[in-house]
């Protein structure tokens, strides 16, 4: 299996730094899919993806309109599958507030998210852990289903991160090192050791 993970498209909540979880679910700006369409005619020209590609997506509003744009411009016949263990971390209690307000509401939880979010669960809230595991759940099924296809999943910067840990063997305090950008592919493929790492944030 090739397996492409596309972070969505920019919102006005990634500009403003409110964190948007799964209760708030604004839709992509006009400009960030402008720079996602040039981004995908860069990337398809690097790693060709063929008419059969299977699409799946976080359930979130701004994961389907990216992929929309992918299945659009590649012209990809096939429907989007919605993935609910794609979707976005559940934030609890963060959700709708930017870093200041969690700051000063929620002292003592930030060390633990900067330095240590193997730790982390977030108020009323998942955890890292459950994140990550229910999304490599999820890869390995698309592995067993769907062997030699190229598989393209649109989700969220967190559950990118879990599943590049999960597949690297390295701790989830590694998270804070990965740079995934909105609008980006990180390229993932089969190799006789697994799942192998080729191309990380490509914007």
């Amino acid at each position: 299996m090739d397996l492409i993970l596309i972070r969505h498209v920019e919102t006005q909540n990634n500009k403003s730094g409110v964190y948007m979880g799964r209760s708030i679910d604004t839709p992509t700006t006009p400009e960030g899919a402008r720079r996602f369409k040039c981004t995908l005619q860069a990337f398809r020209e690097r790693v060709p993806i063929p008419k059969d590609a299977v699409t799946l997506c976080s359930p979130s509003l701004r994961c389907k309109q990216t992929l929309e744009i992918v299945n659009d411009t590649l012209g990809l016949p096939h429907s989007i599958i919605v993935a609910s263990e794609f979707a976005e971390t559940d934030y609890g209690d963060f959700e709708g507030k930017d870093a200041d307000d969690i700051k000063r509401q929620y002292p003592n939880l930030i060390k633990t998210w900067l330095h240590k979010p193997a730790q982390m669960r977030f108020p009323n809230g998942e955890s890292y852990v459950e994140v990550q595991r229910r999304a490599i759940r999820k890869i390995r099924e698309l592995e067993v289903a769907w062997p030699d296809k190229m598989v393209l999943v649109c989700t969220h910067v967190d559950v990118i991160k879990m599943i590049l840990c999960a597949l690297l063997d390295i701790s989830i305090n590694m998270k804070v090192f990965f740079d995934i950008s909105n609008g980006s592919f990180t390229y993932i493929t089969s190799t006789y050791r697994g799942l192998t790492v080729k191309t990380l944030n490509f914007v």
